[in-house]
């Protein structure tokens, strides 16, 4: 187990190194962010650089089984399911950068990529599918009535009027039964059409078998639990910190309007690291400067970031530096100031 562990390690590792030395170049990246020219980053190669983001992904599930295999069962299986759903985030959205064309100019071989990596092992819709509802119909009108995000909200009941335990037991909304029940209609949605469905299904099916015959039953019921319950969990938490849902927009600016409904996160220590590894990865840690610069990597966020915080006073209005936690600079604590309904108690104690 150890050499095993060891030399996925060493892959990585290496693996990583590659992919530093690729965007190390802060400083053109800069000046290519102060002109917005983001096309002016991109390569040809770049592909191979998104192959290698997604094999990073796939070893580090591979090294967090084999660490598992030594625990018992059944806490091995529990600890492996947040690692495998948070691996399984950072493919989501490896696949989410190919959608705007982050790595080069060939659409449809990004596209195949993100499909045949990630999106057809986790039951999210393939490229095209995510490009006409994130691209076409969320960017330009995120936050609106026109965007999905904001349809599935209403449809589930997640809006503005709620009673405060209703609210908070909606931050949970993936583990309960109404939640599961979604979960399933959306991966049923997700299979697509002709060979997909029986293409997905045989990837499934490839994996329980390579992980029961290479672990053992524990790691199966750890893979389950990752794609049925915990990454639809960190996917919902990823979905909260996005967007300040149901706040109002500007009509007339789509940059006054990003920032107005999306939270600028300033994640840092511990929380910055479990976030974006486990939650919010690549461009989801900061949604707002990727909305400014959809084509932009990841590696380079923090660049447009410092950017838009010195130029752009909007910018900086809705900074949060949290996920939970009470207070102003939460995004959860945030949302329920704006969605919970005093009772009347509360009124009366204020009163």
């Amino acid at each position: 187990m150890m050499n095993t562990a060891l030399f996925l390690l060493a892959a990585i590792l290496a693996l990583r190194a590659i992919e530093w030395a690729r965007y190390r170049n802060q400083v053109e990246a800069a000046r290519c962010i102060a002109q917005r020219d983001i096309a002016a980053l991109v390569r040809p190669s770049d592909p191979w650089f998104q192959v290698i983001a997604m094999a990073c992904a796939w070893l580090e599930i591979g090294l967090g089984l084999v660490l598992a295999d030594g625990l018992p069962p059944a806490l091995g299986a529990v600890l492996a399911a947040p690692f495998i759903a948070g691996r399984f985030r950072a493919l989501q959205e490896i696949g989410h950068t190919a959608l705007h064309l982050g790595f080069g100019h060939r659409k449809q071989l990004q596209w195949r990529i993100a499909d045949w990596l990630g999106n057809f092992w986790l039951f999210k819709g393939n490229s095209r599918t995510r490009f006409q509802g994130h691209c076409v119909e969320h960017h330009p009108q995120a936050n609106t009535e026109d965007d999905p995000n904001i349809q599935r909200l209403r449809a589930i009941g997640f809006v503005p009027g709620l009673p405060r335990q209703r609210f908070r037991a909606f931050l949970l909304h993936p583990v309960t039964p109404a939640g599961l029940a979604e979960t399933a209609r959306l991966y049923r949605h997700a299979l697509g059409h002709g060979a997909e469905p029986l293409i997905r299904l045989a990837l499934q099916g490839m994996a329980l078998a390579a992980l029961g015959t290479g672990f053992g039953g524990w790691a199966c019921v750890a893979w389950l639990l990752a794609l049925g319950v915990v990454y639809p969990l960190f996917s919902w938490w990823s979905l909260l910190a996005e967007h300040r849902w149901f706040a109002e927009g500007d009509r007339h600016s789509r940059l006054l309007h990003d920032c107005a409904v999306t939270p600028r996160t300033t994640y840092s220590g511990l929380a910055a690291v479990l976030m974006r590894y486990f939650i919010s990865p690549c461009t989801d840690s900061r949604h707002l400067a990727h909305h400014v610069y959809p084509r932009l990597h990841w590696h380079y966020l923090h660049l447009a970031d410092r950017h838009l915080e010195q130029h752009e006073p909007a910018y900086r209005v809705h900074t949060r530096t949290s996920l939970f936690g009470r207070g102003a600079l939460s995004i959860l604590a945030e949302l329920e100031s704006r969605f919970v309904v005093p009772t009347v108690e509360a009124v009366n104690h204020v009163d």
